[in-house]
């Protein structure tokens, strides 16, 4: 790869969005409750519920997703616990 291709490739690289989130949920008392949360880079989670199932609604901050971008998802339900996963709509 030429010096000019590398630089291209290296300022693409450092313009994608990356984002992670890694939740827990388990059951206490009958209800389900978010044990764990970490949010990192463009990923957030809110959880606008307050009913015994609980729903994660996840936000990109950097906007819509494009060729590039790098997303991890670590999503943990223990038994008896339930959790709706969903994204915002604009």
């Amino acid at each position: 790869m030429d010096a000019v291709a590398a630089n291209f490739a290296e300022i693409f690289a450092a313009n994608r969005a990356v984002g992670e989130i890694a939740l827990t949920v388990k059951s206490i008392a009958g209800r389900s409750r978010r044990t764990d949360t970490r949010e990192a880079g463009s990923l957030r989670v809110r959880f606008p519920s307050a009913g015994a199932d609980l729903e994660a609604v996840i936000i990109n901050t950097a906007g819509g997703a494009a060729g590039g971008d790098r997303y991890d998802l670590d999503v943990t339900v223990g038994a008896d616990a339930r959790l709706t996963v969903t994204t915002a709509a604009a």
